[in-house]
């Protein structure tokens, strides 16, 4: 299973299951793998397709803070970037490793299940593993509004995309 399908999946889960109003993904200052928001808070989902790729995340060395450093301690002005909870998505195969390495973070973690996509809105493809605690108590209006411009984005380029391939059929 890759990103992609990932991806697709937590989108499925948070707008058929939990039944989120606005998602998008690659959306916000961090270019969150998906972020969702119900009005009343903001989500952050980061997908991780193995071991080594979430451990990389907090071992990256880069010259401008790492974006969980920002997240433990922001300043006032990444406040304003900040999700209300943060999760890690991964396939059901690191779930135990994975529990173990963020027990003591506020971080949640989402199993993604390798079920075959349907049309269907009654299959879930996603579960909670560990609940995230809040990390930033405040609702982001700003980082809503970003959401939405990035589903409008994401809607006119899948429109694109289709008519450009039901044009050369």
């Amino acid at each position: 299973m890759d990103s992609f399908e990932m991806k697709t999946k937590l989108l499925h889960y948070w707008r058929f299951k939990r039944r989120y109003i606005y998602s998008a993904t690659e959306a916000g200052k961090f270019k969150s793998d998906v972020l969702v928001s119900n009005k009343k808070e903001i989500i952050e989902v980061e997908v991780k397709t193995t071991f080594q790729n979430l451990k990389d995340d907090f071992l990256k060395k880069k010259k401008e803070r790492k974006k969980h450093e920002i997240y433990s301690a922001p300043t006032v002005w990444y406040a304003k970037f900040l999700p209300n909870k943060f999760y890690f998505a991964i396939p059901k195969e690191l779930v135990t490793k994975t529990v173990g390495y963020l027990s003591q973070s506020n971080y949640g973690i989402i199993e993604v299940s390798n079920k075959k996509i349907t049309n269907s809105k009654k299959v879930f493809y996603c579960k909670i593993i560990k609940k995230a605690s809040i990390m930033y108590p405040h609702f982001n209006e700003k980082l809503q509004h970003q959401i939405i411009l990035r589903m409008g984005s994401e809607i006119i380029r899948l429109r694109m995309e289709l008519d450009k391939a039901m044009s050369y059929t």
